[in-house]
């Protein structure tokens, strides 16, 4: 088969809620690990890894970690405006995103946008240390696919601190549950070093 006669409808299946971990499993080792050999599929645990390597192997590391892309703007209403972070604008290095001071613009994905005309900013506000921080945002542009956003606050602290307060653990939509404060740490590979993903490696998982 060509690529050009490939569909997405080639790729669809059930996956029943049930067939879907909502938590991950308590020894990391053991999550299952699916082997694809010579024709022939096997179901292990990822503890088995080595058994299956053989010199001249090469493994790829995909070492940055999830963020808390998900920051979310309290509404009148109740439900929140959901600004989601896919990568800064000002800097091609998010390590330097994330050292910003004051305001920071960042390509976006938002939920209930139709609730948000442009020109009006949106608010949210966390307690550091050793003072009351807020946070605005403004739509500065509309494209295609996403927006773009600028925030600004009131503090000399980095965006790091304002997205670690005000921001949550991107889950999949397909885990039907809030993020918690064990999702933290638990929904990152071992080996993530480095700030910048707003999705976990499933496969690194």
């Amino acid at each position: 088969m060509k690529a050009k006669e490939l569909s997405i409808k080639d790729f669809t299946y059930e996956l029943p809620d049930d067939r879907i971990a909502i938590y991950p499993v308590e020894k990391r080792d053991q999550s299952k690990l699916l082997i694809y050999k010579e024709g022939t599929i096997q179901e292990t645990v990822f503890e088995t890894l080595p058994d299956h390597l053989s010199s001249g192997d090469v493994l790829v590391f995909n070492d940055t970690k999830v963020i808390r892309a998900r920051m979310l703007f309290p509404q009148p209403s109740g439900k929140p405006i959901e600004i989601f972070c896919l990568e800064p604008l000002d800097f091609s290095d998010p390590a330097l995103a994330f050292q910003q001071e004051g305001k920071s613009r960042w390509k976006v994905l938002i939920g209930l946008a139709k609730k948000w005309k442009h020109g009006v900013y949106q608010s949210a506000r966390f307690q550091s240390a050793d003072s009351t921080i807020d946070v605005k945002a403004w739509i500065e542009d509309q494209k295609e696919d996403y927006y773009i956003v600028r925030f600004e606050w009131n503090a000399s602290c980095p965006f790091s601190e304002v997205i670690e307060h005000i921001g949550k653990t991107p889950l999949p939509p397909y885990i039907n549950r809030n993020a918690e404060f064990t999702d933290i740490e638990r929904y990152q590979t071992v080996y993530a070093t480095f700030d910048g993903s707003v999705a976990a490696p499933t496969a690194g998982l």
